[in-house]
């Protein structure tokens, strides 16, 4: 009886991952467009479609527990709610998304931006000198690879009064972005010295990505090139949209492997050992990857059940405003939610993120799961709204774009307010660097810098 129940909430996570993923195909189709919105419903019937789908039929099958998931009699009971709430959380999301919203918006006319080149050369030379100072108390930047695991964590062996420097770090990432484009759009003449450019700042991303022991980082960061340059493909009319979904979805798939043979690749890099590569299998990989979304959401109810601790959202916020302010200036000022949970489940060895039904429930309780969503569709809906017309007006903001949609898609699997804003932080300076030239540009005619 205990089997034949698993094998029922695995089969109907199953449906529910169909219904979402046929769902956005039609609707994908309809509207022409892969908008932000598709990413993040994507995303959510993997998480709460077919990723609880595997992991279920995993352990029906062989008896094989995953990430400590409970499958007692009372861990059972909150695997039904978990169903139930993930519904909630999927209507109330595409409900915020539906309402119409008044959002003013300029004429989209094409129009290319001014001093882009410069842009991407402070974001690059800001990135870098944060890397130099940032390392600098390892005597070398390399010197920091092997500590790549402690630093993910936010720990490290030795004491770095410029830790915070990690964060600016990533302009670099920005920058290689800007000059993807400058090549794409011919921003420039000298095209030999901005694909040098280009190639410097690839060569330092990939550099921070390894320093991060960023996995997904590492996949997604190659994948975001791929995806803007069929984004701008569609936006231009060059493409269509089935070939943009075929291809979104085979690099989807491509992306998980890439995360899985990652690991054994960074081990190489940092440690110079060599760890055999897991498992090829998408859906093995999805079970072991993201796992610990159920256990998670068990441990979520647990606390709200049993009334182990109050809501979290005032706490959350807190840690939202001073995400971007440096550690030791806010120690013991809060504690993330990915800390938080990870402090609850016994016999963890590194962080266990907590996802976006988890998130709401610690911060909220049942009725988080309805409102939260609900301003996240929202809030979805603004941001596009805003990107959609500036996206014709320049390529830009179609890599903006696509840079966004991923962590809203991230957001999903992993979502802790603190976290994210952390993530978003380069972006948010990079653009404001771009706007900046904008506006000197605009208010000097400096179009002499313009190489």
């Amino acid at each position: 009886m205990h089997n034949t129940y698993v094998l029922f909430i695995s089969l109907m996570y199953l449906f529910l991952f169909i219904l979402y993923f046929i769902r956005e195909v039609f609707y994908i189709t309809k509207v022409n467009d892969i908008k932000i919105i598709s990413y993040v419903r994507f995303m959510y019937s993997l998480v709460y479609g077919l990723i609880p789908c595997i992991v279920h039929m995993n352990y029906y099958l062989t008896g094989s527990v995953t990430s400590r998931i409970d499958y007692s009699q009372y861990g059972m009971y909150k695997n039904t709610i978990l169903i139930i709430l993930s519904i909630v959380g999927y209507l109330s999301l595409s409900f915020g998304y539906l309402l119409k919203l008044d959002v003013r918006n300029s004429t989209a006319c094409r129009r290319r931006l001014r001093g882009l080149p410069l842009a991407a050369m402070i974001c690059l030379v800001i990135g870098f000198v944060s890397i130099l100072v940032w390392t600098h108390v390892y005597g070398s930047p390399f010197n920091m690879i092997p500590d790549a695991a402690l630093i993910r964590s936010g720990r490290s062996r030795v004491y770095n009064p410029f830790a915070f420097m990690k964060h600016t770090s990533a302009l670099v990432m920005f920058a290689s972005y800007l000059y993807y484009i400058i090549l794409k759009e011919h921003y420039t003449r000298n095209r030999f010295l901005t694909f040098l450019l280009l190639c410097f700042s690839v060569f330092w991303s990939a550099f921070y990505i390894v320093v991060n022991d960023g996995r997904m980082l590492a996949a997604i960061y190659f994948a975001i090139f791929i995806m803007a340059n069929y984004r701008i493909a569609l936006v231009e009319g060059k493409t269509e949209i089935r070939k943009t979904l075929i291809c979104y979805i085979l690099l989807a798939i491509i992306c998980l492997v890439a995360i899985s043979a990652s690991e054994s690749i960074l081990r190489y890099i940092q440690y110079g050992t060599w760890r055999e590569i897991g498992s090829t299998s998408v859906f093995e990989i999805l079970r072991q990857e993201f796992g610990y979304t159920i256990v998670s959401g068990q441990t979520a109810l647990t606390v709200w059940i049993e009334g182990l601790y109050g809501y979290r959202f005032f706490e959350d916020i807190k840690s939202a405003i001073f995400a971007w302010v440096p550690t030791r200036f806010t120690r013991n000022m809060f504690t993330t939610l990915f800390d938080f949970n990870t402090s609850l489940i016994p016999g963890t060895s590194g962080q266990v993120p907590t996802d976006f039904i988890s998130m709401c429930i610690y911060s909220l309780g049942l009725f988080g799961v309805m409102i939260l969503p609900f301003i996240f569709g929202l809030f979805i809906k603004v941001v596009e709204m805003k990107l959609s017309n500036k996206a014709k007006q320049d390529n830009y903001y179609n890599v903006i774009y696509t840079l966004i949609a991923f962590y809203m898609l991230k957001s999903i699997s992993h979502s802790d307010i603190n976290n994210i804003l952390i993530n978003v932080f380069y972006i948010v300076v990079g653009h404001l660097v771009v706007l900046f030239v904008q506006r000197l540009f605009k208010s000097s005619e400096w179009s002499g810098l313009n190489p």
